[in-house]
Formats: structure tokens, sequence, C-alpha cells
């Protein structure tokens, strides 16, 4: 079965023959003298690296030091060609063009599922752009690796190189995600394998401030710090009495989300409920239900934001939803409006005192229904 190599990609290629000064490290841009000398440079070790033995390229490069010690000294097409690489670069220029290298290489090895990740703002430029930066790796990889631990595929994380505080994040991550970390015992070519701890999420205690977790997260909005009093504070950040979701706090979010989600419909602010919605909820399946409500927690803050104005869902404002309004339909003598959820599902509903009634929910053809 093909397996994910998620790995980290540092400068160590540049560093070790000391190409680059340390101050280049978290630039976006480079002056054009040092960026020729660097295209130049990694040129060359292109080249040296097609006939070197596996040695001297483990020794030249941290990171495939790392992929190499995960495929025991030897990577042959006829037996990893199936496997998926991803690549997380910082979003430097440095960063972007070590994991270029890398692609490059894996794919003349024969690698022919390669991606690289460049989150943005990941970089050591300042402490907030290092912490948005890693909410942004965070949220990449959620989006990506949950459908491979669906489909049972091993997945490794290659840490031997890298920032090593964004290895810390990735190794603690790593204990929800990822099969084995990686790493490389210092000096030598020997791996160090840490295998997945057996950790468990108590849902029961955060359930609490489910409502409060779907709008920080997959709403992206904050909420009243006196919402969240008993929450393990290490689960979000605050300003000025308004809180948000932090790294943690979409890790844990994302851990049992899934599972709430498909229990009950929440009560979102400025969100109700007519009863034939609540029906047609509980008939929708698994997949569905955790969709509609990523969406709700998105447009109830949308709604939040402008006091239930419903123009802050239009006009590609809150997403792809659609929200309008229909001709000539309407419900108890008041006008219909409708909108999709991202997973094709529409919606009917009706604005009412600043909020939303949500009053039916089906396949397109709901419309024919009002």
């Amino acid at each position: 079965m093909p397996k994910v190599v998620v790995s980290t990609i540092g400068a160590s290629l540049l560093t070790k023959d000391k190409i680059i000064a340390n101050e280049d490290l978290n630039k976006g841009e480079l002056a054009q003298e040092t960026k020729i000398k660097i295209e130049q440079y990694l040129k060359q070790k292109q080249q040296e690296f097609t006939q070197a033995n596996v040695d001297i390229i483990r020794k030249s490069s941290a990171e495939l030091n790392g992929i190499f010690a995960i495929y025991e000294g030897i990577i042959t097409p006829n037996d990893y060609a199936r496997d998926i690489h991803i690549l997380i670069a910082t979003d430097t220029a440095v960063g972007k063009a070590c994991a270029q290298f890398t692609e490059d290489f894996l794919r003349s090895r024969g690698m022919k599922n390669v991606q690289i990740i460049i989150p943005k703002k990941l970089s050591m430029i300042s402490l907030e752009d290092f912490e948005e930066g890693i909410k942004n790796l965070l949220n990449d990889l959620q989006e990506i690796l949950p459908g491979y631990q669906d489909l049972k595929y091993p997945i490794l994380f290659n840490l031997v190189a890298s920032i090593k505080s964004i290895q810390g994040y990735l190794a603690a991550f790593g204990m929800f995600y990822a099969d084995e970390i990686i790493y490389v015992f210092e000096g030598t070519t020997l791996p160090i394998s840490i295998p997945r701890l057996p950790i468990k999420i108590d849902e029961e205690a955060i359930s609490k401030y489910k409502v409060q977790l779907a709008i920080m997260v997959d709403g992206k909005g904050n909420v009243n710090l006196n919402d969240l009093q008993g929450l393990a504070p290490t689960l979000y950040e605050s300003v000025d009495n308004q809180a948000f979701a932090s790294s943690w706090g979409e890790i844990v979010w994302r851990q049992i989300r899934n599972s709430i989600y498909t229990k009950e419909l929440l009560k979102f602010p400025r969100l109700e409920y007519d009863s034939t919605f609540i029906k047609e909820f509980r008939n929708q399946e698994t997949t569905r239900k955790i969709k509609i409500q990523e969406d709700l927690a998105m447009i109830s803050v949308k709604l939040e934001e402008s006091n239930g104005n419903t123009v802050a869902l239009k006009g590609g404002k809150a997403g792809g939803i659609l929200y309008d309004r229909y001709e000539n339909k309407v419900y108890n003598s008041k006008p219909l409006d409708h909108f999709r959820v991202n997973n094709g599902a529409r919606i009917i509903c009706q604005p009412q005192n600043g909020k939303l009634m949500l009053i039916d929910i089906g396949p397109h053809d709901i419309n024919d229904r009002y």
C-alpha cells in the first residue's frame, strides 16, 4: 500500500556550504545577486546528485537524509513510485527554493506524487507571522491528511530538517495524524522512529464549548471571552475581551467536531430552525451533516458581524453559498431566500428580526416545494 511522507524542508543544502547569510533565511525576496548564486548552486547540486552515492547525498541534505532513512537508504521507482510526498516549506525565498530542489530530486528518482505546501506567513520574521503561519500550516494538513487516513494509508512525518519551532508543533500534531514520526540520530544516518501515542480528546469536557469552538474554528470568528470560562486557556487567545482559536484549539476541535456535528444541530447565534429543517437535517447523511454545520458556523459569524443583515451573505462575501432571494416565492406571507452549502445541498430560509430562519434543506429540486 502507498504511504504518505510529510517532510519539513529547511535550508541545510545552502547553510552547510555557507551559500547564504543568516539574514537572508527569512526574506520573502532576495537580492538578484543572491538569487542567482542560489540558483546556480542548486543546479550544480542537482547535477552532482545524479551521480553521487547515497552517503554523499544524505550528508549534504538533512531533508533527503530523513527521506532516505524511511526507505532504508534505497529509493527505487518500482517499489515507491506510488508513495505521496508532502513537502512543507517556509514562506521565504530560501524555503521555496529548497523545497523545489527536493521535489525535483524525488521526481528524478521516480516519485510521481510530490506536493509542496507553503503556508502563508510561515517564517521566523516575527512571532506574529510565525503563529499565523503555523495555523495556516495546520489547516492545510487537516484538509489533506484525514482523506489518506480514511484510505488507511500509513502516514509518516519526517522531521529531520527545518526550524526547530516548526518541528515542535508538528511533533505534537503528528500524535493525532502520523503513524510514525521519523528523526535521524544526530551526525548519522540512523533513523529514530516514534510511534503515535493513543491520545484521546475528552469530548464531554470540550462539548460545553462546542458552539464557541465551531464559531472560532469553522466560522473563523471571535467569541466573548466570558463565554469560555472553564475552557483550557491553551485552546484560545484573546484580545480586548474577544477570543479566537489558538493552533491547539483548532487541532482539538477538529478531532471531535465530526462526532459533535453528526449528533446534533448546533444552536448558532443569529440562526433559528423551523421544525421542517430540523427533521430534514436529521435525515442527511453523516458527511453532509458535517459540511452543513461548517457552513452554518461561517454564516452565523457573518450575520453577527453585520448585525443580522443578510447583505453580508451575498456576492461572494460568504464564500460560495450564493445567497439570493426567490422571485414570487413566499412563506407565511413573507419573501423566501435561499443559499447553497458547499456540498451542493440547498437551504430555504427567511430573514426575521435580525436572525435567519432556516426552513428546509434538500437537493436543487427543493425549489419546487415552495
